[in-house]
Parts: structure tokens; C-alpha cells; sequence
């Protein structure tokens, strides 16, 4: 049984809620211009965002052929080293180009709503919680989980689509909880129209549906109609209405067409290989880091014979520091949140608690496909899972009654262990000798 919220946390729950966020937000915004280059994934996502925020109308296209043979000599090529990102839909990246038309083209103007929506998922994951289990402090502990976990905060600091969709698929089924069904389409149809992996959240949806209302009304004509039509409908229209750009660029509904069958054949025969893939069985105890950029710089040496006016010594003496970004979780969060799932699976099956069904069956639909997927795989894939993890974390610390310091003490732990990996997600330069594995890196040395 787990407790009631204490009257400490039922006066101050929004304070506390709101000293998070705020947490959350400067970690995220914090030299969110670092990089000051697009890197990693960036060079297809925000590329192509920036391509469209200049008005180029190719970078919709996946190649040359996409266009009538008289038109060909039209193509434009995209930049040496980039690539016109058309494998996924379209909605995250008109998001960042909407961006850099009202900020500019820099590095923080395409990461600057992801920066924002990863705040904003960590408020919609306090909001789950509480609607799931109505206590204040299993939303806050969520809410504080979430907030120092690193791999989100990645997700947070690029200019990718993964926390869009996250954000959104959150929205869905945190309207699904308070009975908004046709508000949570246009929710779920959003997150389909970022990456097509969302695609997992509509029986969890359904599973909503049938579990949050009672018996006798889950199969009454009406509201079965209303939930039948919501998604039939406005979940085509929600994607296919992200595509309107493409057609006021004036592309046709063949190539829209032929472009979505590019899309499913670039997915379904990937058969690349990286040295940083992991399998998914790999990510709940954090394993399989993504390494996503580096850069190294030679500073003066500050010894005496230097600050004497002697240069050489200076220049023969370099002091080497490296910048890093990396996908990677804060282990201590992984680790207890992959506990947290295994109970919630044993008292899910022995309670047969709604609540407890939910926030399992949310982490396997977005996570046990990959576990059977043959493609290539990497740890932020692992993202859309974890806002169920935290939840699963925070009501195991409740349901098991470990004390408040028990809970505070593994809170400070995780802290710790983000300030500890805080340099490496956000590529603040550090002295070469803390850097793990600095000898084997490719060198990109700035003068």
C-alpha cells in the first residue's frame, strides 16, 4: 500500500516541481551554442532544417532521381561532409528550421526547442505520475529522476528528433489518462509525424482505453465509435498535414508517395554496421555509449619560463585539452530503474493494478521491439522507454517504503554521477588525462 503525501510535500509540491524544471532548463540552455558546429546526427537533421529555412526546396527529396529527367541538372547537391535528411518525417525538423528563421542560423537556434521540450517532457512525466498514482511525490521523484538522467539531457542538446517525439508521445498518453481522446490523436499523430517508432504508442493507447474505463462502457457505441474515428482519422491527418510544406514547395503526391516507400525500404534493409551500435538488451544496465563528437585543442603552457618571454618553451610545451559530447545514461538512474521494472512486472502480475500495467506495458512497447529488431541499433533509442522507467523508479522508492534518506541519499548519488558525466555530454573541454580512452581517439586539433 503506498502512502499518502505528506503535508510538507502537499504545501510545497509546486515549488519543488518548479525548482526542478528550473534545474532541468539551465542544464539544458547552458552553452547550448557547444558545439559551435553541427556534429553527429546533426549534419542530416538540423542540415536539412537549415536547407529549408534558406528556402531550398531539394532538400525535401532523397536524391537526383526524385525528379522529372528535365529537371535533374536542377538538383542541388547538399554540403561535403552533410546529407538531406528524408528517412524520417518531417515535423522535428520544420521545427528547428521555424527556429532558425526567427533566431538565425546557429548552433543554438536548432537546438534551442529540443532544449525546451526536454523540460517540458520532464513536467508531462510529473503529470503522468500523478495521474497515474494521484501522489504528489511519486510526480515529484519522477520529475527530480528524470531530471538527472544524462541521456535525455543529450537528446535535449542536439539537434535530432528524438526528444520531439518523446514529447509528444507523452502528451498522448497523458490526455489518453484524463479521458481527452481526441486530443490525444492529434498528440500521437504529431509524434508519428517526428519518427515512426511512435507508431509502438498506439496499443498502449488502446491498453488506456480499455483499463481506464469501466467494463460496462468500454464497448458502448458511441465512445468506441468516438476513440475508432479519432485515431482513424486525425492520426493520417496529423502526418500527412506535416507534409504540407513538401507540397507548397511543389512537389507532387507521386513523390510524396514514392518518397514514403523510400522511407520504409531505407528502414526495413539498413544493414550498416558501426563501431558504437549496441542491442537493446545492452540499455537498461547502460551499456552500448554513442561517442558523437571530439575536438582537441593545444593551449600555451603556463610555466614560469613561458610567463619570462620565452615563447619556444611555451610552444614545446603544450597543455592538451578535449572536448567530448557522448549519449550516455546516468548509471545509477539505469541500474535502479531497471530494478524498478522488474518489480513492477512481478506486482503488476500479482496486484493486477491498472496503474501498474500501464507504466509497464509503456516501457516494453517502446522498448521489446528492438529487442527483436535486426537493424542497427544505438542507445538513444533507448529514450522513448525511460519516462515509464522513472515513473517505475519513483514508485518502487514509495511502494517499498524506503525512508526519506534512503531516497535522498541515492538522489545526491545520481547528482554526483551527472556532474560527473555533465563535461562529456555537453563538451566542455577537460584536461586530456581525465578524458577515459583519450589515446585511441582520432585527433581534431585546433591552433
Amino acid at each position: 500500500m503506498l502512502r499518502t503525501d505528506s503535508l510538507w510535500i502537499y504545501r510545497y509540491h509546486r515549488l519543488i516541481l518548479l525548482l526542478i524544471l528550473l534545474f532541468a532548463m539551465v542544464i539544458r540552455l547552458a552553452r547550448l551554442n557547444a558545439p559551435g558546429e553541427r556534429y553527429f546526427d546533426e549534419v542530416y537533421h538540423a542540415y536539412t532544417a537549415e536547407e529549408w529555412a534558406k528556402g531550398n526546396t531539394d532538400a525535401w527529396l532523397w536524391g537526383r532521381s526524385a525528379l522529372p529527367e528535365e529537371q535533374a541538372d536542377e538538383w542541388t547537391p547538399p554540403e561535403e561532409d552533410c546529407s538531406y535528411e528524408w528517412t524520417h518525417p518531417p515535423t522535428a525538423k520544420l521545427i528547428m528550421s521555424w527556429s532558425m528563421r526567427v533566431f538565425g542560423i546557429h548552433p543554438w537556434a536548432w537546438r534551442l526547442p529540443g532544449a525546451l521540450l526536454g523540460v517540458v517532457c520532464i513536467l508531462l512525466i510529473y503529470l503522468t505520475a500523478t495521474s497515474l498514482f494521484k501522489l504528489k511525490t511519486i510526480g515529484l521523484l519522477a520529475a527530480a529522476i528524470a531530471s538527472l538522467d544524462s541521456l535525455p539531457l543529450f537528446a535535449s542538446r542536439i539537434g535530432m528528433n528524438d526528444v520531439y517525439c518523446v514529447t509528444f508521445i507523452l502528451t498522448a498518453v497523458l490526455l489518453a489518462l484524463r479521458n481527452r481522446y481526441v486530443l490525444s490523436a492529434f498528440a500521437i499523430g504529431l509524434a508519428i509525424s517526428c519518427k515512426w517508432t511512435a507508431l509502438f504508442g498506439l496499443p498502449l493507447l488502446g491498453l488506456i482505453h480499455l483499463l481506464r474505463v469501466k467494463p460496462r462502457e468500454r464497448w458502448e457505441p458511441g465512445r468506441l465509435t468516438n476513440l475508432v474515428l479519432s485515431y482513424s482519422l486525425i492520426v493520417p491527418a496529423m502526418y500527412m498535414g506535416s507534409y504540407i510544406p513538401f507540397f507548397c514547395a511543389g512537389h507532387s503526391v507521386h513523390q510524396f508517395g514514392e518518397l514514403q516507400r523510400q522511407m520504409w525500404h531505407y528502414h526495413t534493409t539498413l544493414k550498416a554496421t558501426h563501431s558504437y551500435s549496441s542491442r537493446a538488451w545492452e540499455w537498461p544496465i547502460g551499456r552500448g555509449q554513442v561517442w558523437c563528437y571530439v575536438d582537441r585543442v593545444d593551449l600555451p603552457d603556463k610555466s614560469p619560463s613561458t610567463e619570462t618571454g620565452n615563447k619556444e618553451a611555451g610552444k614545446n610545451n603544450p597543455r592538451r585539452v578535449v572536448a567530448n559530447v557522448y549519449a550516455i545514461g546516468n548509471p545509477i538512474i539505469l541500474l535502479a530503474g531497471a530494478a524498478a521494472i522488474l518489480l513492477i512486472a512481478v506486482e503488476a502480475v500479482r496486484l493486477r493494478q491498472t496503474n501498474l500495467i500501464i507504466v509497464l506495458a509503456g516501457y516494453l512497447v517502446f522498448w521489446a521491439p528492438w529487442v527483436l529488431s535486426p537493424r542497427i541499433m544505438f542507445l538513444y533509442h533507448y529514450i522513448p522507454p525511460l519516462p515509464f522507467l522513472y515513473i517505475a523508479t519513483a514508485w518502487a522508492f514509495i511502494s517499498t517504503r524506503i525512508s526519506r534518506k534512503g531516497i535522498g541519499f541515492t538522489l545526491i548519488v545520481a547528482l554526483i554521477a551527472l556532474a560527473a558525466i555533465y563535461p562529456y555530454v555537453t563538451a566542455i573541454y577537460m584536461p586530456e588525462h581525465l578524458t577515459p580512452g583519450h589515446w585511441s581517439w582520432k585527433q581534431t586539433i585546433k591552433d
